[in-house]
């Protein structure tokens, strides 16, 4: 399960086999019935980002010992 702001997504179970994903926000389920999967990949593509992000602003990065790229604002 991955939670963002309201939204939560829970992926889609390994039984019964007909079982879909979900994103529920403030209590209203949406049920993923054709998109699930590309969905998972979404997520995982996303959390790969941000965690290269991350390492790249860490205190031990280049970038960050040098205050970002030149031009960025840190606080985007």
């Amino acid at each position: 399960m991955l939670s963002k702001g309201g939204w939560t997504f829970t992926p889609r179970p390994a039984s019964p086999p007909d079982a879909n994903a979900y994103l529920c926000y403030r209590g209203n389920r949406i049920e993923l019935l054709h998109s699930s999967t590309v969905f998972e990949g979404f997520l995982a593509e996303m959390s790969e980002i941000q965690d290269e992000f991350e390492r790249l602003w860490s205190g031990d990065s280049v970038v960050a010992r040098h205050g970002g790229w030149v031009g960025q604002n840190r606080h985007v």
